[in-house]
């Protein structure tokens, strides 16, 4: 509105007409002041969604990264376990095979799988670098 109201004022000197000429003058100026700025909102979200998607992106990429190096690091840190529990690691973080199907493949109970996972995970949680990138 207050766009409307300062086109209107900047150009009055320009109108010549009578009051129901005025009414469309003033209608015409509102019309194409919500054009623009339809086209200018439009404008920015475009912008808006294509810098997002390279920051999406971006962030993705970065992201990826991380996780790899992080698997590379956690890796290193499974040699210290024993064969075994390495093994019951590698098989469920890294070829993301469920519980029962471990078991299966190595002839324990599901139980048994469960808690080795999670003893191993305590004796990986007291590893200073392990505490540190769960910290």
């Amino acid at each position: 509105m207050n766009d409307v109201f300062l086109a209107v004022w900047q150009n009055s000197t320009k109108f010549n007409g009578d009051e129901q000429e005025f009414k469309k003058w003033i209608g015409t100026i509102a019309k194409f002041k919500a054009i623009d700025m339809y086209r200018k909102q439009k404008k920015n979200e475009t912008v808006s969604l294509e810098h997002t998607k390279e920051l999406e992106d971006y962030k993705t990429g970065e992201v990826l990264y991380l996780r790899k190096e992080q698997k590379e690091s956690i890796l290193i840190e499974l040699q210290t376990l024993p064969d075994t529990e390495r093994e019951l690691f590698l098989m469920k973080f890294y070829l993301d095979l469920s519980n029962g199907e471990i078991a299966a493949a190595l002839g324990i109970t599901k139980s048994a799988v469960e808690n080795r996972l999670y003893r191993g995970k305590k004796k990986l949680v007291k590893l200073p670098t392990i505490k540190e990138r769960l910290e």
